[in-house]
């Protein structure tokens, strides 16, 4: 038999014990058709049996002792008037809903919540971007050769590259790590002792924004090369990453998961900074009418 992972997945047909017994007409479950792993009201990990109510009885009650039970039961919903089999769900407000104005309701007050996250984090960006001096926007890469099939370790960095933008200015380093003669360093690249004071002036006094975690701890590992050539760069601490700030401030929900969805990469230095720009601009924005 089957165990679904969730209710989303489960067929509309199969129902818990409980929820046959809810139903308007209610009905005695037979054999068990399926599982469903959810979550018990404490939160912890449950699995319920499930029933196939087109196999299931109708319960023993009559049609007069349905009806005399309606008269005290709420059937419609208050927000849509659909009068669904199932139970409904009651609201902070004390109005009862059926599922999909309850998954509604869930969806705004998410929403309510990213509205007024989404301000706090524009207005973080607005200060990042107007401090003095400005952030170095960084696209970090460490290049390193194929490896050869079958080895175990991880191919030795041959360069590293920095791609970023401030001040409107695009500018990109590339330094040679490796042997001048690896094949895979890449056309340009000059040796790391000639370079490295470069690329350190691209970030000396700056905070440096990277995409995503990994980044930074890429650009953390091109700190390192520079340290040894004895350039003084910024530490882990400093840097600031901006994937789960556009996360929030986007607010792509998934509307039956209600979890954020995943923000693309801008891809250059340039493009995330001009998206940095379009947060900050948004910082003073009034939250709309539909999630105050």
């Amino acid at each position: 038999m089957t165990t679904y992972d969730g209710w989303g997945r489960v067929p509309a047909y199969l129902r818990t014990r409980t929820q046959l017994a809810e139903l308007e007409y209610p009905r005695v479950p037979g054999e068990v058709a399926a599982w469903v792993k959810t979550f018990d009201w404490r939160g912890k990990p449950d699995t319920l049996d499930l029933f196939d109510w087109r196999e299931a009885a109708p319960s023993p009650a009559s049609a007069a002792q349905l009806e005399a039970a309606q008269r005290s039961t709420v059937r419609e919903c208050g927000e849509c008037g659909a009068r669904p089999d199932g139970r409904l769900w009651e609201l902070s407000g004390g109005v009862r809903v059926c599922r999909p104005c309850l998954l509604v309701a869930r969806l705004r007050r998410v929403q309510r919540d990213l509205a007024e996250q989404r301000r706090g984090y524009a207005r973080e960006v607005a200060e990042l971007l107007g401090a003095e001096p400005g952030p170095v926007v960084v696209y970090p890469r460490r290049i390193r050769p194929p490896r050869p099939e079958g080895a175990a370790r991880t191919p030795a960095v041959c360069a590293v590259e920095l791609d970023t933008w401030t001040d409107g200015r695009r500018s990109r380093v590339v330094l040679r790590v490796g042997g001048a003669r690896n094949p895979h360093v890449p056309d340009g690249a000059v040796p790391l002792a000639e370079g490295a004071p470069a690329a350190a002036a691209l970030l000396a006094g700056r905070t440096p924004v990277v995409w995503n975690e990994e980044a930074a701890d890429e650009l953390a590992a091109i700190g390192e090369h520079l340290g040894r050539a004895g350039q003084d760069v910024p530490g882990r601490g400093r840097m600031w990453s901006a994937r789960w700030t556009a996360t929030v401030w986007r607010g792509d929900l998934d509307v039956s998961t209600r979890a954020l969805g995943a923000v693309v990469d801008p891809g250059t230095p340039d493009r995330l900074a001009l998206l940095l720009r379009r947060i900050a601009a948004t910082a003073d924005e009034p939250v709309p009418a539909s999630t105050a």
